[in-house]
């Protein structure tokens, strides 16, 4: 994607001098309209739109607005691309010069219906001083090429127009939003040290004072982001977690010690959507194939590094992912398990000299103050494979924060119990009182 990025830009440093005869002007841009499609406006933008069964693709052309640092897509990713659409990844190209402007190109996909879209942004910093952006949206690959020649048709005059404003200016964000997503009984808890989680349906929102933080649900870890150097992964999760919600101009990345549970973490001063100054920090950490994100915005650094002298007293925000659980909240089926395996070598030939597994899996179903138990497991060793299935059953009785279970023949185990929030659902951990070893991870089927 990167690559056809750069491809298409190096193509408009000559492109955007030379070209057919054009039919529209938007902002401080001419270009030609992709034929066929059918044209849109409103008040801050002109669009194009084009349908073909399940396949579709719109090109948006956005007014010219004061420009910013050369290269710098940030504020239009945020606020075209991440506040409406919520794209779960992000590519920045490496930013062109032509004749008269500098381009910036950034691509991502978000959820649509039961597939994803594509998202292609393209931000021309003109010498006059202005900034112009086209954005492309659409199914798929398929209309990318009609998006191409618009981008290429463009030439640009050296004042403002009348015509298209930017974009709209961003609207200040609603307070926390407790998630109603399942009817959970308890959307909030208060800890003893004056910090306050509310669950809503984007993370968990926390504030303590005039301090707010932020646990972002876990995104993509992958191999890509994996091998990037410092500074461009914090900016890549950057722009996917921190510039839909706030404006930094500039951020400050730390680099990150090498190591099992390293954190990667970086920080600016910014404003909030209301134009109050703010200091805005990120740390992350990757498990599990995944992304764990904390965010904490303060009035300025000196209060930030109050509340969090180290990074590791940062990610201490992310064991308060924690809700209350309610005797209603059980009803219905959950379910969970897990797995292991050992391979052994001969440390004498090298060779393998046999392996051993197991793996199990639990099933709770709660119903009427009642709760059923049934499990099943597997092992094998030195080649004898052995299988195990059982059932209990008995009363269940919640109270704050735990949940007993007495089965039919008096014998009782109490359970710390919390939920998880995750998005679209949430995790019951049920973790024996007595032995922590006997835990139970469990999601509603």
């Amino acid at each position: 994607m990167i690559r056809a990025m750069r491809q298409l830009a190096m193509g408009l440093m000559l492109a955007v001098v030379a070209g057919p005869a054009w039919a529209e002007t938007w902002g401080l841009a001419t270009f030609t309209p992709p034929a066929g499609w059918t044209r849109e406006q409103a008040g801050e933008a002109l669009g194009f739109k084009y349908v073909e069964g399940a396949r579709w693709a719109r090109v948006v052309m956005y007014g010219a607005v004061p420009s910013r640092p050369s290269g710098d897509l940030e504020p239009d990713w945020r606020d075209l691309v991440a506040k409406p659409y919520h794209p779960t990844s992000f590519q920045k190209g490496e930013s062109t010069r032509g004749q008269g402007f500098t381009l910036a190109t950034g691509a991502g996909t978000f959820p649509w219906n039961d597939g994803e879209a594509l998202a292609l942004l393209f931000t021309f910093t003109l010498q006059s001083g202005y900034a112009q952006s086209v954005l492309y949206i659409g199914s798929g690959r398929d209309f990318v090429p009609e998006a191409t020649k618009v981008v290429e048709s463009m030439r640009f005059t050296a004042g403002p127009k009348a015509a298209g404003p930017g974009p709209a200016p961003v609207q200040p964000p609603a307070p926390p939003v407790a998630s109603t997503k399942g009817g959970y009984q308890f959307v909030t808890t208060t800890f003893d040290d004056g910090w306050l989680a509310t669950a809503t349906d984007d993370g968990v929102a926390l504030r303590k004072g005039a301090t707010r933080a932020f646990l972002h649900f876990p995104v993509a870890w992958t191999d890509e982001t994996r091998h990037m150097g410092d500074q461009e992964r914090v900016l890549h999760f950057w722009n996917l977690l921190v510039s839909p919600r706030w404006r930094v101009p500039t951020v400050a990345t730390r680099p990150t010690e090498a190591g099992v549970g390293q954190i990667s973490f970086g920080e600016g001063d910014g404003t909030d959507p209301q134009g109050q100054p703010v200091h805005v920090a990120l740390a992350f950490q990757s498990e599990n194939g995944n992304a764990y994100g904390v965010e904490v915005v303060t009035r300025d650094a000196a209060g930030f590094r109050a509340e969090f002298p180290t990074l590791e007293r940062m990610m201490v925000l992310r064991a308060m992912n924690k809700f209350d659980v309610a005797a209603k909240d059980l009803g219905g089926t959950w379910s969970g398990g897990g797995a292991g395996f050992a391979e052994y070598v001969n440390s004498g030939t090298g060779l393998s000299a046999g392996w051993s597994g197991a793996s199990v899996s639990d099933t709770f179903t709660f119903s009427g103050g009642r709760f059923t138990h049934a499990w099943s497991g597997f092992s094998q060793q030195g080649g004898v494979a052995r299988g195990s299935t059982g059932k209990r059953q008995g009363k269940a009785n919640v109270s704050s924060w735990t949940v007993t279970l007495t089965d039919d023949e008096g014998h009782s185990d109490t359970y710390r119990a919390q939920f998880e929030l995750l998005r679209g659902q949430r995790v019951l951990h049920l973790v024996h009182q007595k032995f922590s070893g006997q835990a139970y991870h469990l999601v509603r089927r």
